[in-house]
Order: C-alpha cells, then sequence, then structure tokens
C-alpha cells in the first residue's frame, strides 16, 4: 500500500504526532496592550491556553482524537495521511474537540484520509469547508442529509425556527454543499446535495468502514426488492440526474444544468434526465443500445449516439428527453422504472436513483399541479 503504510501507531507515535500541532510560545509583550489585547493575543498565539487548557491538557485530548480516529481504519489499510489535509486538520480541530457533532466530522474526515482505498476521494478542500461550519450546521447536516440526498422544504421540521434554518441554509449553500431547487420562481420547493456535497458529506459523517468507494457518489439507490447487475461486473459505472438542456444554435453543442428553475425551461430549455456511465474497466466497451424501460413501454434517448464507444477511463452522458407528452415524467416515480443497457448478447438492468426519482416527483408535484403545463 506504498512506503508510507503504518498498520500499528504506538502511544508514543501518537503523542509525538499531537506534539507537533502546536507550540506553546511565551509572548512578554501581552503585558503591555491590556486584558482585551492581551486576550486577542493569547487566541492567536496561544489558543489552548485561552481555552483554557495547559499544554499537558491539549496534549491529552489530541491523544484522545487521534486514537479515536485510528481506530476507525482496518490496520491493514491505515496510512500516514498527507499533510494538506492532515496539518490544517489537527491545527483547526483543538478549537472543536467539545462540540461532538463537529469533532466527529473532523474525525471521519482524517480516518478517510488515512485509508488506502479512500483517501484518493478526500479534497484538501473539505477542511477548510469544515472549519466554517458551526455545530448547527453540522446537526442540520445529521438531521436531513445524512441518508437523504435530497429533501422538500415542507418535510423540514427543525426546532431552531426560522431564522437558523435560514442561516444554515445559507451557509451550506454558500460553501457549495447543498442547492436550493425551485419551480416557480417564488420559493425553494425543495434542498438537495450537490456531487461536491454528496461526496463531503460521505467523507465527514461516514468512517471508512461505512463507505464503498464503488458507490462512493451516493447512499445505495437501489430497490431492496429488486436486483441489479453490480457496476464491477461489468466494468461500467453510472449516476443520473434531473435537470434542462439547450442546444447551441452558435456550435450546436448541447450543455446541461442539473439545477434549474422553470425559468430555463420556459426560456428554450428542454426537461431531461441525464445518466452519466463511466468505463471503469481496463479495456474500451461499446454501448449497443440503452433505454428507459416501464411496464413494457420504451423510452429511447434523444440523439442517434448508439452504438457508442467508451474508452478506459471515460464517461458519456446519454439524454432522455422528459416531456409532460410522453409520460416519461409519470413514469420515472415507478418503482418498476429502470435503464436497460445492452453490450454485445448482454443485457443489464440498472436502477434509476431514489434521489432523482424524488426530484422529478417534487417538480410534478410543485409545478404541474399548479396548472403550468405550458413546458
Amino acid at each position: 500500500m506504498g512506503e508510507n503504510k503504518n498498520s500499528i501507531l504506538s502511544d508514543n507515535a501518537i503523542t509525538e504526532l499531537s506534539k507537533g500541532v502546536y507550540s506553546d510560545v511565551g509572548h512578554p509583550i501581552l503585558q503591555e496592550v491590556g486584558n482585551v489585547g492581551a486576550a486577542i493575543m493569547k487566541f492567536v498565539a496561544l489558543p489552548f491556553k485561552f481555552l483554557g487548557l495547559t499544554a499537558e491538557e491539549l496534549e491529552e485530548k489530541y491523544s484522545v482524537f487521534l486514537k479515536k480516529t485510528i481506530n476507525k481504519v482496518p490496520k491493514d489499510d491505515c496510512i500516514i495521511p498527507k499533510g494538506v489535509v492532515a496539518s490544517p486538520l489537527l491545527e483547526h480541530v483543538k478549537y472543536v474537540f467539545d462540540e461532538d457533532g463537529l469533532s466527529d466530522m473532523f474525525s471521519n474526515l482524517l480516518a478517510n484520509s488515512m485509508s488506502a482505498n479512500i483517501e484518493k476521494m478526500v479534497h484538501p478542500a473539505f477542511v477548510e469547508m469544515l472549519k466554517q461550519m458551526s455545530p448547527l450546521d453540522v446537526e442540520f447536516m445529521n438531521l436531513y442529509f445524512r441518508k437523504n440526498d435530497i429533501i422538500e422544504i415542507s418535510e423540514l421540521t427543525w426546532q431552531r425556527g426560522d431564522t437558523q434554518r435560514s442561516l444554515t441554509v445559507d451557509s451550506l449553500s454558500r460553501l457549495g454543499i447543498i442547492n436550493s431547487i425551485s419551480y416557480d420562481d417564488r420559493d425553494d420547493v425543495a434542498l438537495m446535495l450537490s456531487d461536491f456535497g454528496k461526496v463531503f458529506r460521505n467523507l465527514c459523517m461516514m468512517e471508512p468502514a461505512e463507505i464503498n468507494p464503488d458507490d462512493f457518489f451516493g447512499e445505495d439507490d437501489r430497490n431492496p426488492d429488486e436486483e441489479y447487475i453490480e457496476p464491477s461486473d461489468i466494468g461500467f459505472m453510472f449516476g443520473d440526474s434531473f435537470g434542462t438542456a439547450r442546444k447551441s444554435s452558435v456550435n450546436g453543442r448541447v450543455y446541461i444544468r442539473q439545477s434549474f428553475q422553470i425559468q430555463d425551461v420556459k426560456n428554450g430549455s428542454n426537461i431531461i434526465i441525464v445518466l452519466r456511465i463511466s468505463n471503469i474497466s481496463e479495456k474500451n466497451q461499446v454501448i449497443d443500445s440503452l433505454y428507459v424501460e416501464c411496464e413494457g413501454k420504451k423510452h429511447i434517448i434523444t440523439d442517434n449516439s448508439l452504438p457508442a464507444k467508451i474508452l478506459s477511463g471515460k464517461y458519456m452522458d446519454f439524454i432522455f428527453s422528459a416531456t409532460l407528452e410522453n409520460g416519461l415524467l409519470d413514469e420515472l416515480v415507478k418503482e418498476q422504472t429502470r435503464y436497460v443497457l445492452k453490450t454485445g448478447t448482454s443485457v443489464y438492468d440498472l436502477p434509476i436513483t431514489n434521489s432523482t426519482k424524488k426530484e422529478v416527483k417534487i417538480f410534478l408535484d410543485n409545478y404541474v399541479t399548479g396548472g403550468n403545463k405550458d413546458v
């Protein structure tokens, strides 16, 4: 697993690592700036003393934190984390040792950065995002997005009040973790995790044992009563999304927006379902046919790009037109609806994700039933 493999870290090693994240520096100038100035200087230069901790107490807190974190990582997969993640994380975590939710997220992120199977997915920006989150942001995430990718505004029952909810939603939106969904140009009707937010959620709210790298960008979206082929069995990874697309009159390219308002559709964009298929095998693969099927009815993709050759390590987006007239929107929310992919003589059923089904349902409930049917 590389030269930085470290299956066992002794207590001494943990202590030495913890000592490296702070230093006890004296500042005689504190005597000259008065009480307020001294407090500010202590916050900058002697943060553990500002927090009411001695160097020994801070060392103990780091040791406890690191032991807890290291125990989350299977010994055979444990590696030394990269400094670009570990250094700023360990520098800031001392401020949130006593904030259980935030401390757990810091611990999970560090643990995942120490897992040989997962560390490549850890982005340094996640540390900076965590540093800007409050305990209430974490509480909100745990309530609504630990197991869901999308939540309707009407389902929010947080008891913190409308003002705090607005502040938290604005904070998470600013960080790029969630997006708002609006279909009527008036009020947001739902909140959903961005693709980046899904990865952030997984790495900061799940321990290494809870993460399957093959299904990394979301929960297991399959219907438990149905059986689907595993991505690794066919060499493809896939993910779907609900959005709009517009073909440029200048260059003929199709531009996709996955988070949209109904105004986009009124301005000429088409409602679409995008199925992204990534070739994770070591050889090029050819998709001969692809369609959405519900109760024997087939919906074919909107262009003639099939058969399609996808190079190893590359991906291709397939677009299904989802209009009110062709019935695909109504069928997408039904359990028996699925993607059907054919390669050579083999045919595979692929699940439509629950997130996409729910977003389509929200669209139908909030736009179509509102009397706006001019799409």
